[in-house]
């Protein structure tokens, strides 16, 4: 093979190679070089979402009766918002609440003096029927909500119950619940 030619091949893949590479490549104009490159602007939107206006279920005061009796079945419900950006699927679930011994099927709200170890029984539901329980998802027969977002606030029920049930001392009986927005 002749030895020119081979000098000029390696010379053009050389020069191929050089001229394929970013920010490489010159030009010239007005008697300046004018070097160029490339770069990517990218920007990730992601959804966003968050509870707003959660507000204490409360349902008020019940007499207990001398001599013991039965709790009455006693109904109350609270609200909150929820607020995703458009496009957004979300999935709403609650906690079994703060009492130890409380669990999705069998929530449970401990009294609040020293010594006394009463609880009582309650239940929430995503239902005005009370028939579908608001649960963490994980748990059979307990639901979550989900939704879309509109990027307006959506407003969401929870129908909480206590059942009818032995009358436990008077005392303050409370449990805390988290709500869980997840998206």
């Amino acid at each position: 093979m002749n030895r020119a030619f081979e000098r000029t091949a390696s010379g053009v893949a050389l020069l191929a190679a050089l001229l394929s590479q970013p920010g490489l490549f010159a030009a010239e104009a007005n008697g300046q070089i004018i070097r160029t490159t490339t770069f990517v602007v990218s920007v990730v939107v992601d959804g966003d979402c968050w509870i707003s206006g959660s507000r204490e279920l409360s349902f008020g005061h019940v007499h207990a009766q001398a001599g013991g009796g039965r709790f009455p079945m006693t109904r109350q419900l609270t609200h909150f918002g929820v607020s995703c950006s458009p496009s957004t699927r979300y999935s709403l679930a609650l906690d079994r609440g703060d009492v130890r011994e409380s669990s999705i099927a069998d929530r449970l709200m401990a009294a609040s003096s020293a010594g006394n170890r009463d609880t009582l029984r309650y239940q929430l539901f995503t239902d005005a029927n009370f028939s579908s329980v608001w649960g963490d998802g994980t748990s059979g027969g307990a639901n979550t909500v989900s939704s879309v977002g509109n990027g307006a606030t959506q407003l969401y029920t929870v129908y909480a119950e206590i059942p009818s049930q032995q009358m436990p001392v008077a005392d303050l009986y409370s449990s805390t619940i988290t709500a869980s927005l997840s998206f």
